[in-house]
């Protein structure tokens, strides 16, 4: 069983996801991501596209996401699962631990940079933060 984001080749679509700052993270030292995704036939590479946006205690709701930050991976197979490699670093204002993230990914379908052209299928997004403590207890 499968469960995706599909993503079309022509038109720029979003998804929004939250996550908690894990203890000990610095996010000031910026966020990295990878994309987990497959498709079902085609060839060139995919683009895709993250920014993230801290809300700490008595945050702004209505404060902008930030600059994105993109990878490109190359189509590889027919249904098999693709991990791109970490995107640069995202850089997202210092929150307190355990402050709210809210990340939005897409698809750079846009830009000739992506070159795929048929949908990709997103199965998931793998966040990695410093840490400044050993453990999470």
């Amino acid at each position: 069983m499968v469960s995706t984001l599909d993503f079309d080749p022509t038109t720029q679509q979003f998804a929004q996801f939250d996550s908690l700052v894990p203890k000990g993270a610095n996010t000031t030292s910026g966020v990295l991501a990878r994309f987990l995704w497959y498709a079902s036939s085609a060839a060139g590479g995919v683009r895709w596209a993250i920014q993230g946006l801290a809300f700490p205690n008595s945050g702004d709701l209505t404060a902008a996401f930030g600059t994105a930050v993109t990878v490109v991976q190359s189509y590889i197979a027919n249904l098999r699962e693709h991990h791109t490699a970490e995107t640069p670093a995202m850089t997202i204002a210092a929150v307190a631990n355990r402050a709210r993230l809210k990340f939005q990914v897409y698809r750079d379908g846009i830009s000739s940079l992506d070159n795929f052209t048929n949908s990709a299928n997103l199965l998931g997004v793998e966040l990695t933060y410093t840490t400044t403590l050993p453990t999470d207890d």
